[in-house]
């Protein structure tokens, strides 16, 4: 299993993503040594990558209960105007 540290993640991903999706590899990216993530295929996962399945289930769900759409429609909205307008997060600039 091949191990990439998070700058060459970040300077290589799309050929890395290339590689998991393509060719099947899984690789380990590592902060300071340590195992934090993994890109792995998602038929690893045990899904087939269709995004239809769950979203087929969340339009029945609506189509059952409609309220229930409405206050996750309104939970959204009043994030959307919580969130700060520019994003950090805590791994940024520690690197």
């Amino acid at each position: 299993m091949k191990t990439v540290g998070v700058a060459e993640a970040k300077a290589k991903f799309s050929e890395l993503l290339g590689r998991v999706a393509h060719r099947g590899e899984r690789i380990i990216v590592q902060r300071r040594g340590k195992a934090i993530a993994a890109l792995v295929p998602i038929e690893d996962l045990g899904r087939d990558g269709a995004e239809g399945d769950w979203l087929d289930d969340v339009v029945g769900l609506c189509a059952d209960r409609p309220d229930l759409c409405d206050a996750l429609d309104q939970i959204v909205a009043d994030r959307q105007h919580e969130m700060p307008r520019e994003r950090r997060f805590p791994w940024e600039g520690h690197e």
